[in-house]
């Protein structure tokens, strides 16, 4: 009862921190954390104790902070709300640690080689097992981010790393860690999401076919997909035409990328793929070419936007639009793409078709008030996507063409998901 009624008054010392003295405040977190540590050695699966210490910075120093961070992990492996923020502390507590080491300063300072070497070591593996752990318990978009997380994760690939110079100099090797950990996840989500898995040809296609797996590596298995269902159309309903058709436009709209220049070299989805453009779309008309004609849908009318960029790409999409307004989605990039071509009146057919059928479907704002941003959700999304064809619109009018970094296209029940996702956390 002592102890708790201890934790509870240390929970509230925190959130008063700030208006005490630097040197009461100093004196409180020391007595603090000798009461705390003493609870942790009765009890070392005290999470309410371990939570406390591991946020008094000043008393702990780093060294002491990193093995109580590995612990909390340890005792919370599952506690999926902190997945996304453990990496970049772990990141920021090994990256001070290492500087004063080398500054021979500080906190760190006195550890060897060896000594450095196993706490770095012990953060890395806890990433590794954290990355795992969170693979096996995702899915949609959320499973392929901790993919790409893991792949360019800087204390573990080295990449953009301050720590990578430290940790060759005690002997940890990241050289080659990206390469063989895209490797070894393409094999493992090739043979998830493959043919014969549990997985309907639906959620198969709209995981394998999108920018998030394109950034994997994933294009050639997306392709194989996309094969293997296309003589299968017949056997399902149409609404396997439709995803089919859905999860190879991603696919050539990934293929049609303007790779001219890096526009931001740390982002995930930097990774260029536009040379076998030409072997793919030919792969993918022979695949439609075989597909029995099925009544009209915006799906299909839309991949043959994408692949009539030379010819009547306007006159596609206008159909596909009809069909679906919510295609407008794909109006700012294919609109950019023909530009880009040299094919500005198809280009302006597109925009200026796409932008009056937006305007007509403006949401009606009956959705809950947004404080953070001032609109409901709905309507930022939709004026969000007003500007980018208005922007690409004039930059069709003035002659004046513009690289620009994309959003990351999905299928929709994946966007859904995501969005559901991203409230729950």
């Amino acid at each position: 009862d002592g102890d708790e009624r201890f934790l509870d008054r240390a929970y509230l010392r925190l959130g008063f921190i700030q208006f005490i003295g630097q040197e009461d405040r100093v004196f409180r977190q020391h007595d603090s954390a000798q009461r705390l540590r003493k609870i942790l050695d009765a009890d070392p699966d005290n999470l309410v104790a371990l939570d406390i210490l591991s946020v008094l910075y000043e008393e702990n120093g780093i060294i002491e902070t990193i093995k109580l961070g590995i612990k909390k992990y340890e005792r919370e492996r599952d506690c999926r709300q902190k997945w996304s923020w453990i990496p970049k502390m772990m990141y920021g507590h090994i990256e001070e640690l290492a500087e004063n080491w080398l500054d021979g300063k500080g906190t760190s300072s006195e550890l060897n080689e060896e000594e450095i070497h196993e706490l770095i070591q012990q953060a890395r593996e806890m990433l590794i097992d954290m990355y795992d752990n969170a693979l096996d318990k995702s899915d949609g978009v959320m499973k392929l981010r901790y993919v790409l997380s893991s792949i360019h994760d800087p204390l573990l690939s080295g990449n953009y790393s301050s720590v990578k110079p430290i940790a060759e100099q005690v002997g940890i090797n990241m050289e080659g860690y990206a390469e063989k950990r895209r490797a070894m996840l393409i094999r493992q989500l090739a043979w998830e999401y493959g043919v014969e898995s549990a997985h309907s040809p639906k959620e198969t296609l709209g995981m394998m076919c999108n920018d998030s797996a394109f950034e994997i590596g994933l294009e050639e298995h997306c392709l194989d997909l996309l094969e293997h269902y296309s003589i299968r159309i017949p056997l399902y309903d149409e609404s396997l035409g439709r995803d089919w058709a859905l999860a190879a436009t991603l696919l050539v709209n990934r293929l049609t990328s303007d790779c001219s220049k890096v526009l931001d070299p740390i982002a995930d989805f930097n990774r260029c793929i536009v040379d076998r453009h030409p072997e793919f779309t030919t792969r993918i008309r022979t695949m439609l070419s075989n597909i029995p004609r099925q009544p009209a849908n915006a799906e299909r009318e839309l991949l043959q936007a994408y692949l009539h960029m030379d010819e009547s790409s306007d006159e596609f999409f206008i159909r596909s639009l009809a069909l679906d307004v919510s295609k407008v989605e794909y109006a700012e990039n294919l609109g950019r793409r023909l530009h880009r071509r040299g094919k500005s009146v198809t280009a302006f057919n597109i925009l200026k078709a796409s932008i009056e059928a937006h305007h007509q479907s403006k949401p009606d704002v009956h959705e809950p008030y947004d404080s953070n941003y001032g609109d409901s959700q709905t309507v930022r999304k939709y004026q969000v996507r007003l500007l980018r064809m208005e922007s690409v619109l004039k930059s069709v009018n003035e002659g004046q063409y513009h690289n620009c970094k994309e959003s990351s296209k999905y299928a929709p029940w994946m966007e859904v998901a995501l969005s559901e996702a991203s409230v729950d956390l």
